[in-house]
């Protein structure tokens, strides 16, 4: 998986960065991470702190994205995008958590079949914790989720599927 690059715009969420690194360290992850912070101050320092602890067990690039020219997380995204030195990547939020074994799936389907620019898991589970968009607590509530069918040849049957979770 070292040729994979999973990208991470974030704004003001230090605490939901460490945890971001702590459970990819626990995890395994051998891909680059490519951290894109638009955050300033104190916030822009801790989430640096948390890159620094997991640096030795992580492939981890922490890039300053002052928010003037990157106002949007599209636009943090297109830059790490342009800067990704890796043939595989995905971007997922600071809340959100990427299985390697998942990301090894979709490589190996991609590489197995050279018609398709894109793959994802056909699962996730969606979780809720206790206190609301917190970073740490107890589950309140969690539940798997099938992914939309996106690889029908019909594009009404692809949207109506996409549009199931949206």
């Amino acid at each position: 998986m070292e040729n994979f690059s999973l990208l991470i715009p974030t704004l003001n969420r230090s605490q939901f960065v460490a945890r971001a690194l702590w459970l990819y360290a626990e995890l395994g992850f051998a891909g680059t991470i490519l951290i894109g912070d638009s955050s300033q101050g104190d916030e822009y320092l801790a989430s640096q702190e948390a890159v620094n602890r997991f640096n030795t067990k992580l492939n981890v690039r922490h890039i300053f994205l002052p928010p003037e020219e990157f106002p949007t997380c599209g636009a943090a995204v297109k830059h790490l995008i342009s800067i990704s030195e890796t043939d595989y990547l995905a971007q997922f939020g600071d809340d959100d958590v990427l299985l390697p074994s998942g990301v090894r799936d979709c490589i190996e389907f991609l590489e197995e079949s050279p018609d398709y620019a894109a793959a994802c898991g056909i699962e996730r589970v969606e979780f809720s914790l206790l206190g609301g968009a917190v970073p740490y607590g107890d589950l309140s509530e969690m539940r798997l989720v099938s992914e939309p069918e996106l690889d029908s040849s019909d594009s009404k049957a692809r949207f109506i599927s996409y549009m199931r979770n949206a």
